[in-house]
């Protein structure tokens, strides 16, 4: 009998380990599971839609509009968060359109119509936007007064992507974290009710592997030091998957003069646009006329 249990109970602590090795690191990051819906979505085309070639032979999607005025004042660049997809910008790319500018929304690596099955928080993603903006002139001939604006996962990328190319002249970066290896600390405690130092971090380890990347390269804080474009940080005062501290953090970070921080004080992480509505959004229009070269404040169109 005593074998036997013996036997039960290092059974058990093999498929413990297994689990915790192999499985649970992918709730982190793997987020295509199948390749059957993303075989489908490539298959339909719209005029929009444009596909291209990320650095690792990833095939990314993107939408694009443009301007509903006569000029185009520039082109912003639209990243969601994270288990999401272009599709949420809708809305506010029209609002974008008849004000002025273009609008570009890509899927990112692992999400919606975009190859991939993993994400890795801004360490890939900063370069699949570089190549983004690379194919954007080259296709399009858009060049001039370039922005980005990130939700979540996408503010993060959109932070990462700054530091790097300094094609973006201004961001809008809405309700993101300042370290990777924190967040998932938070995450887990929220998720969980607790937090196992080690255990978590064993399982950032792992993550890191299972996606070939660095944990430690996803610091949007870090990133922020080195970013000297203008950008408007915003965050709900109500959120609780991303503590406001957080955005305060990266916006304390920022050097620009022309920096500017917006508190959406009912909002939480994802009822940012419902609760600024439409006074948000005109707020966010008159900062990015104000930071754009050569464009001056005009009437906003509603």
């Amino acid at each position: 009998m005593k074998q036997f249990m013996l036997k039960i109970i290092l059974v058990l602590i093999l498929v413990v380990g297994i689990f915790i090795q192999f499985i649970l690191p992918r709730f982190i990051t793997q987020l295509r599971i199948s390749d059957l819906e993303e075989k489908k979505a490539l298959l339909h085309k719209l005029k929009s839609k444009f596909k291209f070639h990320s650095f690792d032979n990833k095939i990314l999607t993107g939408e694009i509009h443009f301007s509903k005025t006569k000029e185009a004042k520039g082109t912003i660049i639209l990243l969601h968060g994270i288990r999401s997809g272009k599709m949420i910008f809708t809305f506010i790319s029209k609002f974008l359109n008849q004000n002025g500018f273009n609008t570009v929304a890509l899927d990112l690596r692992a999400h919606n119509e975009s190859q991939g099955r993993f994400c890795t928080f801004g360490v890939k993603e900063k370069i699949d936007v570089h190549v983004l903006l690379n194919y954007l002139e080259k296709e399009y001939e858009l060049k001039d007064n370039i922005g980005i604006w990130g939700k979540s996962l996408g503010a993060a990328v959109a932070l990462q992507t700054m530091e790097i190319d300094d094609r973006i002249q201004f961001g809008i970066i809405e309700s993101t974290f300042t370290d990777f290896r924190q967040i998932v600390h938070d995450y887990f405690k929220r998720n969980t009710g607790f937090d196992i130092y080690p255990l978590t971090e064993y399982l950032i380890y792992r993550s890191g592997k299972i996606s070939d990347f660095n944990p430690d390269l996803s610091k949007p804080n870090k990133s922020c030091k080195n970013i000297n474009q203008p950008i408007l940080v915003v965050h709900g005062g109500k959120d609780k998957r991303i503590k406001i501290e957080y955005g305060k953090a990266n916006f304390k970070a920022l050097k620009n003069p022309l920096n500017e921080f917006l508190e959406i004080k009912d909002a939480n992480h994802v009822n940012l646009w419902e609760v600024g509505g439409q006074n948000y959004l005109n707020e966010v229009l008159k900062f990015i006329l104000k930071v754009s070269k050569d464009s001056e404040i005009e009437k906003i169109t509603a």
